[in-house]
């Protein structure tokens, strides 16, 4: 991060933190959803799955 201006500022450490934080909690609630537990061992059916599992995130949001 030599190569950013301002990166040596504790603002920048602040706001590179809160941004790693916030995709954090987005995966925690996707795991919430349902994206944890795959249902099934077939791929059609899990990526159904996955699709739900990410539009009820999305709704939450």
């Amino acid at each position: 991060m030599r190569a950013v201006p301002g990166s040596k500022h504790p603002q920048f450490l602040d706001v590179l933190h809160r941004a790693h934080a916030v995709v954090e909690d987005r995966v925690h609630t996707e795991k919430a959803m349902g994206l944890r537990n795959l249902p099934s061992k077939t791929w059609r059916v899990n990526t159904g799955w996955v699709l739900a599992a990410n539009l009820a995130a999305d709704l939450d949001a």
